[in-house]
């Protein structure tokens, strides 16, 4: 039998539930989005692929032994709940711009230091406009290069934090930004594409920015020195 848990970080999930029949309420509350992006982009838009992994990540203290062997520093983050809507963003980019532009304040950066951002990039026509168009705001023109590293690993739901976290600061311990696997094409209400080719990762702050199921918006800076 699964073991049973007691769901409150979103108003819409208020008893106790198993996984199996979450994650159910979830795939179901998908299907109207996923039948809007066949609409729009035909059959492939309707596949989202889900994979299953362990990650963690480890903050030490400044002064701590191992941190001053660490090549990254955690500057600052943003935490916030939407308890508008259990799987949207909201397309208009509003919330995402408040996220990111209180990520930023917390994180004591100026947008123009952003080297590259780890979008949250699901695929979807809902996120990629309510991330694309939030970005926009908070860039204008300066926009880095943007990443989705789900075209690689899938969705991995609840652990894209720490794993999608893990996965680009080993990029950056090799030098290497990496490109946005699996774009097709650009949507033009939106405006801009995902980084399509590999680039030279400096040392100086990258964005993070993740908008998950049940409402969790959150974002981080990682300064690599």
């Amino acid at each position: 039998m699964a073991k049973s848990y007691l769901l409150s970080s979103s108003p819409h999930v208020f008893e106790n539930i198993d996984v199996r029949r979450l994650m159910l309420n979830v795939i179901l509350a998908l299907l109207p989005a996923a039948a809007y992006g066949v609409y729009l982009f035909g059959v492939p838009a309707a596949v989202l692929i889900l994979t299953s992994v362990a990650s963690c990540v480890i903050l030490e203290e400044n002064d701590s032994a191992a941190a001053g062997k660490s090549g990254f520093v955690f500057a600052g983050g943003h935490l916030y709940n939407d308890n508008s809507s259990l799987t949207s963003a909201g397309t208009d980019g509003e919330m995402v711009r408040g996220v990111v532009s209180r990520t930023l304040l917390k994180a004591g950066t100026d947008p123009g230091e952003i080297i590259a951002v780890k979008a949250h990039g699901t695929g979807t026509r809902d996120n990629d406009l309510s991330e694309g168009r939030g970005l926009a705001k908070v860039f204008g023109e300066g926009l880095p290069p943007v990443v989705s590293l789900k075209g690689v690993i899938g969705h991995t739901l609840g652990a894209a934090g720490t794993v999608e976290t893990a996965l680009w600061l080993s990029c950056l311990e090799e030098g290497v930004i990496p490109k946005s696997f699996c774009f097709a094409e650009t949507d033009p209400e939106i405006g801009f594409a995902p980084s399509q080719e590999n680039l030279p990762a400096a040392d100086g702050s990258y964005l993070f920015t993740f908008f998950g199921f049940g409402g969790t918006c959150t974002g981080y800076v990682v300064t690599k020195r």
